[in-house]
C-alpha cells in the first residue's frame, strides 16, 4: 500500500509541470521566448495600444509592446512606446511603425512597414511612428473626400447644368423645328410627280447606258478591225521591205539630184518667167502679134493696122 506522501509528490510534480508548460506557452504567445532588442517610437494617440500588443513586421509577428509612457512635445501630448523586437531582427532606418486595425473585430496591432534603406537601425534607436490606420478612419477619410468632391466638383457642375438647361432645351426645340422644316422640304421634293420624273430620268439613263454599251461594243469591233488592218499593213511592209528600201533609195537619189541642180532650175525658171512677162507685155501692147508675128528688127510700138 502506497503512502500518502508519494501521492502528494506526484500531484505536486504534475502541478509544477503544468505551471512550467503554462509559463512557456505564455512566453511563446507574448513573444518573450528569447532575447529581444528594444526600439522606441512616438504617437499622438495610442487608442487600443497596451503593453503586450502584438508587434508585426510586414505581417510577421516579431515582438510586442513593452511599455507606454505619456509626455509632451511641442506643446501637445505625445506617447513614447517601447517596442520589444526579436533579437537581431533587421529593421531599415526608414521603416515606419503603423498602428493598424486589420478588421472590425480584430485586435489593434503595430505593424512595422520596412523601408528601402540599406542602413539598419541599431537596438535602442528611434523608429518613426504613424497613428491608427483603421477601417473606420479610412471610411471617414473616404467620406470626407467624397464630401469634398461633391462640394467642389459635382456641386458646381450640377449648378452649371441647371443654369444651362433652359438654353439647352431652347436650342433643342429650335433644332427640332429646323429638322421638321427640313423633313417637310425633303418630302415636298420627293412627292409623287417628282418621283415619277426621277423614275423617268432613271429609265432614260438606263436606255442611255444600254446605247453606250452598244457603242462600246461597236468601238471594240472597230478597234479589232483596225488592229487587223495594222497587222496586215505590217505584213505587207515586212513582205515588201526590199522594194520599199529600193524605193526609198531611188527617192533619196532623186532628191539629191534635184538638190544638185536646184540652182540651174531656179535660173531657168527665172529666165522663163522674164520671157513670159515680156511676151505678156507685147500681147497687151499689140494683140495682132499673135496673128502676124514680128520680124527680128521690127519695132511694134508705132505700128498701125
Amino acid at each position: 500500500m502506497r503512502s500518502p506522501g508519494i501521492n502528494y509528490v506526484w500531484v505536486g510534480g504534475f502541478v509544477l509541470a503544468m505551471l512550467a508548460v503554462f509559463v512557456v506557452s505564455m512566453a511563446v504567445l507574448t513573444g518573450r521566448s528569447g532575447a529581444t532588442d528594444r526600439y522606441y517610437t512616438h504617437y499622438d494617440n495610442v487608442l487600443g495600444v497596451v503593453p503586450g500588443t502584438q508587434l508585426l513586421y510586414e505581417g510577421l509577428r516579431v515582438g510586442q509592446v513593452e511599455a507606454i509612457e505619456a509626455g509632451r512635445e511641442a506643446g501637445k501630448k505625445r506617447y513614447r512606446v517601447t517596442l520589444s523586437v526579436r533579437s537581431g531582427w533587421p529593421i531599415p532606418e526608414d521603416s515606419v511603425a503603423w498602428i493598424t486595425e486589420p478588421g472590425l473585430l480584430a485586435a489593434i496591432t503595430i505593424d512595422i512597414r520596412a523601408g528601402r534603406s540599406q542602413t539598419l537601425l541599431e537596438p535602442g534607436s528611434e523608429l518613426a511612428g504613424q497613428d491608427l490606420e483603421s477601417v473606420f478612419s479610412a471610411v471617414g477619410s473616404l467620406a470626407g473626400r467624397v464630401d469634398d468632391i461633391v462640394e467642389h466638383d459635382i456641386g458646381p457642375l450640377l449648378a452649371s447644368v441647371a443654369e444651362q438647361t433652359p438654353r439647352i432645351l431652347a436650342n433643342l426645340e429650335a433644332t427640332t423645328e429646323e429638322l421638321s422644316g427640313t423633313t417637310r422640304r425633303v418630302s415636298a421634293v420627293f412627292d409623287a410627280e417628282n418621283t415619277a420624273q426621277l423614275d423617268a430620268m432613271i429609265g432614260d439613263l438606263s436606255t442611255t447606258a444600254a446605247h453606250l454599251a452598244d457603242l462600246t461594243r461597236h468601238l471594240e469591233s472597230s478597234l479589232a478591225r483596225v488592229d487587223g488592218m495594222v497587222e496586215r499593213v505590217d505584213g505587207l511592209v515586212s513582205e515588201n521591205s526590199d522594194g520599199v528600201e529600193r524605193m526609198l533609195s531611188d527617192l533619196e537619189h532623186t532628191l539629191a539630184s534635184v538638190a544638185r541642180h536646184i540652182d540651174a532650175i531656179n535660173a531657168n525658171l527665172e529666165s522663163t518667167s522674164h520671157n513670159m512677162n515680156e511676151f505678156s507685155a507685147q500681147i497687151r501692147r499689140n494683140p495682132a502679134v499673135l496673128v502676124r508675128g514680128t520680124s527680128g528688127g521690127e519695132a511694134v510700138d508705132g505700128d498701125a493696122p
